[in-house]
């Protein structure tokens, strides 16, 4: 990774990232497995078996296994898409070190961004598999985009539950609601319907 990125790393806050309060351990697993370059992709398929199949994904060659990751122009078109709605968080770009390992940082708006892109990365891991057997390349982008909706929705409500089952409401709103105005509208119920689409996407 520093070779491939050109700068240190201070792998205590990457962990310290990657253990987001707000991801799910399959999340925090699958982000974990890739940041150790140890998912099972098709970049990591070529290596252990001599092979030189294409991405399922953008249909390219793979040159590496960050191609996943960093490399893949379906995956630059998905963060590039998601960067319209992680820029309302913290105002800042989508940088290789985000898409490789998120932000630094502690504040509600950055674990909330960070939960959004980690969400991400495991749906495009989970993708390439899919798009491995259906064949449809770049096109599986718009399922993509609706199954991570979907997911932002439904654990977004379960955490409604979760805390409203706990008696904190307070903590949902500073978590996942940082300034009242972007994943819930505060004046509606939290329900799966009106949770804002991060992807808009019809």
């Amino acid at each position: 990774w520093v070779t491939k990125l050109g700068v240190p790393l201070a792998w205590d806050k990457i962990w310290e990232s990657v253990h987001n309060k707000l991801a799910r351990d399959s999340t925090k697993s699958a982000v974990w497995a890739q940041i150790h370059l140890n998912s099972f992709t098709t970049a990591s398929y070529n290596v252990w078996f001599k092979k030189d199949d294409p991405c399922p994904l953008c249909k390219g060659h793979i040159v590496d296994e960050f191609h996943l990751c960093l490399e893949c122009p379906t995956v630059k078109t998905l963060w590039s898409l998601l960067e319209q709605f992680l820029r309302k968080l913290t105002h800042t770009s989508v940088t290789q070190e985000e898409m490789a390992f998120g932000l630094q940082g502690t504040t509600p708006a950055i674990l909330l961004r960070n939960w959004l892109g980690y969400l991400l990365r495991e749906c495009i891991l989970q993708f390439e598999n899919i798009a491995y057997h259906n064949h449809l390349g770049a096109t599986n982008i718009i399922q993509l985009q609706h199954t991570f909706n979907a997911r932002v929705q439904r654990e977004l409500c379960e955490a409604y539950h979760m805390y409203k089952h706990s008696n904190r409401l307070d903590l949902f709103a500073k978590y996942f609601n940082p300034g009242n105005s972007f994943l819930v509208d505060p004046n509606k119920a939290v329900t799966f319907e009106n949770v804002i689409r991060v992807f808009n996407v019809g």
